[in-house]
Parts: structure tokens; sequence; C-alpha cells
């Protein structure tokens, strides 16, 4: 099975636009919203917002399904 390109590390390289949205909720019902929203990709703060562990790995899930790219800032080093 071939890895997928990664459209969103493509996109960067070519220096096309991007637009995304930093998520601080710590909600993974706000996140489902927000991936169907239609952004390019989806940053979940887990540094500068109420994040742990569990509700950074339930917010991804929550954007699997759809096409936004996510990107985790971790709470810890």
């Amino acid at each position: 099975m071939q890895t997928p390109i990664n459209t969103f590390k493509q996109a960067l390289a070519n220096k096309e636009p991007q637009i995304g949205l930093w998520l601080g909720l710590a909600d993974a019902y706000a996140t489902e919203i927000c991936a169907g929203a239609g952004f390019d990709w989806l940053l979940v703060d887990g540094e500068h917002a109420p994040n742990d562990l569990r509700s950074l790995l339930a917010q991804l899930q929550a954007i699997a399904p759809y096409p936004s790219h996510p990107i985790a800032r971790v709470p810890m080093g």
C-alpha cells in the first residue's frame, strides 16, 4: 500500500495559500463543526488552550473523516 500524498505539505512547498484555523476550545464537537467548514488545515492547540492528550486525540479523531489537514501543538515537550 502506498503512502498517500500529503496535499497540505505539497501546497506549502508550492507556496500556495492555505486557509486554516487554530482550535482552542478543547471540544471534539466544536472541532468537528470546524472540520466540516472547508478549512485547508486545523491546528489543535495543546500549549495555550485547555487541551490534554486525551482531548487532542478526540479532536484529531473528529477531524479525520474530513479533508482538512490536522496539525497538533502538543502540551508538553
